[in-house]
């Protein structure tokens, strides 16, 4: 009975493992409230995930500390909708991740569109856009699974601002073989103490 009890508690710890890979990507601690970080941020990282840009300069992304422009009392990553080109931004992890909401606001005045692109690990793409205004917004996401790539961008409106978005990393295929391992030593532990 006692290796049972260590069995179980052992896969216990690995299906905790398993899931401790979440992260929210907030943007804090990077700005003081009420400043600004110099124009052009990305890339940006945070929590093993880097967000860049395809636009390499001028003015076009910033991160603004808690209390600037349309904060949501925290800071945020704001973006350039009408800066004379397309800014699409891409989130990447160290590995395949998934992404199960995000917070959207406008930055200064209107309203938009921001259309988010996932790039599945084994091709394909999923796309989902939703409308952001002057109340901050958690947009929850649906089938944004196993991706080697996540992009952000202005379909049309306002500049746009975002946080908090909680993506987690996908456990490596031996990670997974590994917590199959252990549930299959537990099943068989529990069949021997049955006997």
């Amino acid at each position: 009975m006692p290796n049972l009890k260590k069995t179980l508690l052992s896969a216990l710890f690995a299906v905790a493992s398993l899931s401790a890979n979440a992260a929210v990507i907030d943007f804090e601690s990077v700005v003081a409230a009420g400043v600004r970080l110099n124009h052009n941020v990305a890339p940006y990282s945070e929590d093993g995930f880097t967000l860049s840009s395809n636009i390499p300069g001028g003015f076009h992304n910033d991160i603004f500390g808690a209390g600037l422009y349309n904060s949501n009392g925290t800071s945020i990553f704001g973006w350039c909708a009408g800066c004379g080109a397309v800014e699409t931004l891409t989130l990447t992890g160290p590995s395949a991740f998934s992404i199960s909401s995000i917070d959207l606001g406008v930055l200064s005045g209107g309203s938009g569109t921001v259309q988010l692109t996932g790039l599945f690990q084994g091709g394909g793409q999923i796309v989902q856009s939703f409308g952001y205004g002057s109340a901050w917004a958690t947009r929850n996401l649906s089938g944004f699974n196993n991706l080697s790539k996540l992009q952000i961008s202005i379909t049309g409106g306002a500049d746009a601002a975002m946080d908090n978005l909680v993506v987690t990393a996908v456990p490596e295929p031996a990670s997974l073989a590994l917590f199959g391992l252990g549930l299959g030593v537990a099943g068989l532990a529990r069949r021997r103490a049955r006997r």
